[in-house]
């Protein structure tokens, strides 16, 4: 299932502005993009609380793109180096892009690094994996 990412602030779709604190939803199975604390991963979840705070995320402009922070563990997501490699979470800012997506409302591509060919993808495990080419198809 490859993400178009729903930024939502108090159960309300927005748009993102910098130094803003999000839920990421996925648009089509309605699955929150979270960190797995125990092993800094990346794991799709059933959308939680107001207290599900591995599922916030404090986004941050950093020159043309964004930067996801954990507001948990203070860990950012990680551009991942190769396709189907599980998505992990670090110390280090990494930058990732958006893109709005014409086809749905206040809906976003998410891709990492301005010159990445792929996007990101919940694969059968719930886990968080670079999947599909392009920028077209994404995201968190």
């Amino acid at each position: 299932m490859l993400f178009i990412a729903l930024i939502a602030k108090a159960g309300n779709y927005v748009t993102p502005t910098d130094q803003g604190v999000y839920r990421i939803i996925n648009l089509k199975y309605n699955l929150a993009m979270a960190e797995d604390f125990t092993g800094s991963k990346m794991i799709c979840d059933e959308i939680g609380n107001d207290e599900s705070y591995t599922q916030l995320w404090k986004v941050c402009k950093k020159g043309s793109g964004w930067t996801f922070q954990n507001v948990y563990t203070g860990n950012y997501i990680k551009n991942a180096g190769s396709f189907y490699t599980q998505v992990l979470t670090t110390d280090e800012v990494s930058t990732y892009y958006l893109k709005e997506n014409a086809a749905a409302t206040k809906s976003y591509n998410m891709w990492p690094g301005s010159n990445i060919p792929y996007s990101l993808h919940c694969d059968a495990d719930n886990n968080i994996v670079p999947w599909h080419k392009g920028d077209g198809e994404i995201t968190a």
